[in-house]
């Protein structure tokens, strides 16, 4: 039960950032909702034998992942640090379609993300050009070819599918990190649900001896293409954070970092709340490993 190759963001011990303390909303969702739970296979080699850069082409097949999708349209990007754990359950807002005789009133108040619903496995691709200490290229596409008219104990099955693209490099002393992903969630005999999704991110991280400082924005969107009634899943948001680390020594590290984020969500009106959001978040973290690095 493994992580797909999607983040250039999470690359530490525990799939952890080193650069701040939440992760992407691209990153965000795939810890919560994105495991492979099966086999990959990949191959290596360098193109021109004097040259240091490495070509990696792999795919995966895997099971499980049928609800993947259903946070992003039922509840929207989130920045975060959420690592779900197998069978876990994830709360879903009371929203008016899950009400007896509404059109997903089937729906439990939970998802649960790696159950597997229609017994039919899910693949993905991906390639990856890495040239150490300079450069790394990466491409994926995922497909959990889930069978959208799949119901089971009150989990939906979505059919989930993107691309999604990476660059990380170093510019005049600045780590760059940025990602991209593109894609569509379905759901529903008649696809009654149905969205597609986009999100794009750029990181900036500098480090002075001891101390890290990180810059992140990014742009997120979901826009609906059903019309099923009182299921408006459009969303726009977007965000920044500025996270500063002080490595202590060679076990503990200081983290503070500050996050803001604007959204437009015209589903929260279901629930009586504005569909306008403008918020920001303080959070300082004190960390230990038991490794030295």
């Amino acid at each position: 039960l493994f992580y797909p190759p999607v983040s250039l963001e999470n690359d530490t011990a525990g799939w952890r950032s080193r650069h701040t303390r939440s992760f992407s909303a691209i990153n965000s969702w795939i810890g919560e909702e994105v495991r492979t739970l099966g086999t990959q296979l990949s191959v290596e080699w360098r193109p021109w034998p004097m040259h240091s850069g490495r070509l990696q082409l792999g795919a995966a097949l895997f099971m499980g992942n049928d609800p993947a999708g259903t946070l992003l349209a039922w509840r929207g990007w989130s920045s975060n640090a959420v690592q779900t754990r197998w069978a876990d359950a994830l709360p879903l807002q009371d929203l008016p379609q899950f009400a007896p005789g509404r059109f997903f009133a089937e729906q439990s108040a939970y998802v649960e993300p790696f159950r597997e619903i229609d017994n039919r496995p899910g693949f993905y691709t991906f390639a990856r050009w890495n040239l150490p200490r300079r450069l790394v290229l990466q491409a994926m596409h995922y497909d959990n070819l889930a069978d959208p008219t799949e119901l089971e104990d009150g989990q939906y099955a979505w059919q989930t599918r993107f691309d999604a693209l990476g660059l990380r490099t170093e510019l005049a002393g600045f780590e760059l990190i940025s990602q991209w992903m593109k894609g569509s969630t379905l759901m529903g005999g008649r696809w009654e649900s149905t969205a597609n999704f986009r999100s794009i991110f750029l990181l900036a991280a500098r480090t002075f001896d001891v101390h890290r400082v990180a810059v992140r924005y990014e742009d997120s969107l979901t826009r609906q293409f059903d019309d099923t009634p009182q299921d408006n899943n459009d969303e726009t948001t977007d965000g920044l954070t500025v996270s500063y680390g002080w490595q202590i020594n060679d076990r503990w590290q200081l983290q503070a970092e500050w996050q803001r984020q604007r959204t437009w969500r015209p589903g929260w009106m279901y629930a009586g709340l504005t569909p306008r959001a403008d918020e920001a978040l303080w959070q300082v973290g004190l960390h230990w490993r038991s490794d030295r690095r």
